[in-house]
């Protein structure tokens, strides 16, 4: 290797050093498993109400997706509200049931606010935690807080609707060579549809934590800025469900304490997994920003400057910079 080619490679294993460190400092400042728990806390509790609005949405949509499909849906939902809820909660399984089987309009409406109410409630945490990730001071209206929140809600639940088509309604359908027997398609579809549907499922993924980052904080970053974020939520995301996975197919054997919580537990910590990956992500991209001086127009609070350079490592660039040497101008006038 040229010496050129070696200062390079120095420069940049001692600039993703002074990441590590930085993104390591700001986990213990932030206090990002709390953040990350708060928000899973409020996403449980926001599941009830969102799954009995669905069993009321489907009683009036049953002649429009057909009983067949409404049958399996309802099955899909009682059984996870039995997982959760555990055998203590079959009032609750009761009336989810009558939901699916009778037309209530009244109902419907109450259920829907409600449920709207819960989840934007859910996402304003993960609102305020990627205010603090950003080191940000949250200056937005309560009300506007909360239209973001339902934004981003919104946009999680077409997110996620997307990806099941993907991953779990897509192999119901069968390979690409058996769908395109009975649609009649050629072979390239066949490879597209084998091929591409879990990669589909990713892009969807990035995409969706790229947009949270991009509209949650107190302020508007550039799109290419979110990416790095919303890459390591997506991977995170799936290195994490599939640990949990293996860890609970050791934990469940022989374990009666998951007979009794388990469902819940098991629901409560995948959530709190999910959100970690997020805030993480959201950590990444702004660790990034001060190591490149790049301006994410943010409005640092106080505490920001108690994590820089002595703590992290971080090496501010220009535009960081210039706006500390600003703020100590204010501060000191001459």
């Amino acid at each position: 290797m040229s010496p050129g080619g070696a200062r390079i490679d120095s420069s940049i294993k001692a600039r993703a050093m002074r990441v590590a460190r930085g993104m390591v400092a700001e986990w213990t400042h932030d206090r990002v498993p709390d953040a990350a728990a708060a928000v899973a806390f409020y996403a449980v509790l926001s599941l009830l109400p969102a799954f009995l609005a669905l069993a009321a949405m489907l009683g009036p949509l049953d002649s429009l997706i057909g009983g067949e499909v409404a049958d399996r849906v309802q099955e899909r939902v009682l059984d996870f509200l039995g997982t959760v809820l555990t055998s203590e909660a079959d009032g609750t399984l009761d009336v989810a049931r009558d939901l699916f089987e009778n037309e209530r309009p009244g109902l419907l409406t109450f259920s829907l606010l409600v449920a709207i109410w819960t989840v934007s409630r859910s996402f304003a945490a993960l609102v305020r935690a990627l205010d603090v990730v950003y080191d940000l001071d949250e200056h937005r209206s309560w009300l506007r807080v909360r239209g973001t929140a339902l934004l981003v809600a919104v946009g999680s639940v077409v997110a996620a609707s997307l990806m099941l088509v993907a991953i779990v309604v897509g192999p119901l359908f069968g390979t690409g060579e058996q769908i395109a027997d009975q649609v009649g398609l050629g072979d390239q579809f066949v490879f597209l549809w084998d091929v591409f549907r879990l990669p589909f499922a990713f892009v969807v993924l990035v995409l969706w934590a790229a947009t949270i980052f991009h509209i949650a904080p107190n302020h508007h970053t550039p799109w290419r800025w979110d990416v790095p974020g919303a890459l390591l939520t997506a991977v995170l995301w799936l290195l994490f469900s599939g640990a949990l996975r293996l860890y609970l197919e050791v934990a469940q054997a022989g374990n009666a304490v998951f007979g009794a919580l388990g469902g819940a537990l098991i629901v409560l910590l995948w959530f709190w997994l999910l959100s970690l990956a997020v805030l993480i992500g959201g950590e990444l991209n702004q660790v990034l920003a001060d190591e490149l001086g790049v301006d994410l127009g943010s409005e640092p609070v106080d505490r920001a400057t108690e994590i820089g350079d002595e703590r992290t490592g971080l090496q501010r660039g220009p535009a960081v910079e210039e706006q500390s040497h600003d703020r100590r101008g204010d501060d000191h006038p001459v």
